[in-house]
């Protein structure tokens, strides 16, 4: 075979095959080894997945606060304006004129009727949608969200007509005097503004119209360990309703009764014994 040569005469080499390593193989990670990634990554997984839906659930509860903190505002700027009288709360409310929110949840018209929620008395203080849910309320109503998750304390502003006359449900419905509502911010005084219960995460149970309402113990101090409406026993984490109070704090209630959160327990169930129903009427009014 001749050399190879350039035009100008100079041999040129011939390339020749470079090995690298002492066999000549490829490298390349076997399947035990895949299989050994995978599993430390799945590993990885379970540990993480935990704490990070933890830490979903804790950021929903504190947006589920921040809302009903928000309301709260709204709810103590609308009795600044109007001469201390706190907002119309009316359980039978069919037109905008008559109660702080009008909506029945139990329609499925009304349950995602927006509109109903901007003719709300609140509206104009702050306009919001997103503070009347719950971000951690699901229900849907034919392909819908609920359009509110929250209800107000029955004994605040509670009245039945567009005057704003006291309505006495403890009274009308159980014979039980001594808990008239409240109808002046400057009247919240059992319990003191701290302790009074005003805006409450409801279940979907129970929401219908925006009134929160439970029977409360007998005047002379026979308990009454009734629930009327429910919260929103179970929807944070599974033992969890977020409540507002008068001062303008809001609060996670976790629950101790395992009646409470079991998912049998119903409206108006009674549940003798119940420190958790206790609780709740003890903020929504005392003797």
């Amino acid at each position: 075979m001749k050399p190879l040569v350039s035009p100008n005469g100079e041999g040129l080499g011939v390339c020749r095959p470079v090995h690298h390593g002492g066999d000549g193989a490829r490298a390349a990670f076997t399947l035990i080894e895949l299989l050994v990634v995978i599993a430390i990554i799945a590993i990885l997984a379970a540990l993480l997945l935990p704490a990070l839906s933890r830490a979903k659930a804790k950021a929903l509860g504190i947006s589920c606060l921040n809302n009903l903190k928000q309301l709260d505002t709204c709810w103590y700027l609308y009795h600044g304006d109007n001469e201390d009288r706190l907002v119309m709360n009316n359980p039978f409310a069919t037109t905008p004129d008559t109660s702080w929110i009008t909506g029945d949840m139990v329609d499925p018209v009304q349950a995602t009727n927006v509109a109903l929620i901007r003719m709300g008395f609140l509206w104009k203080y702050n306009q919001s949608l997103s503070i009347y849910r719950c971000p951690s309320d699901r229900t849907m109503v034919k392909g819908g969200l609920e359009v509110r998750s929250y209800s107000l304390g029955g004994q605040m502003g509670a009245t039945d007509d567009v005057s704003g006359r006291p309505w006495d449900g403890q009274l009308l419905f159980l014979n039980n005097p001594g808990y008239p509502p409240t109808m002046k911010f400057t009247q919240i005084n059992r319990p003191p503004p701290a302790r009074a219960l005003t805006f409450v995460d409801e279940s979907e149970l129970s929401i219908d119209d925006g009134f929160y309402f439970i029977w409360l113990p007998s005047i002379d101090g026979t308990p009454n360990d009734m629930w009327g409406n429910l919260p929103a026993l179970r929807r944070h984490s599974g033992n969890g309703t977020c409540f507002s109070f008068a001062d303008g704090h809001s609060e996670i209630w976790r629950w101790h009764d395992a009646r409470t959160t079991d998912p049998s327990t119903k409206p108006n169930d009674t549940q003798p014994g119940n420190q958790d129903i206790r609780r709740v009427q003890n903020a929504y009014a005392t003797p």
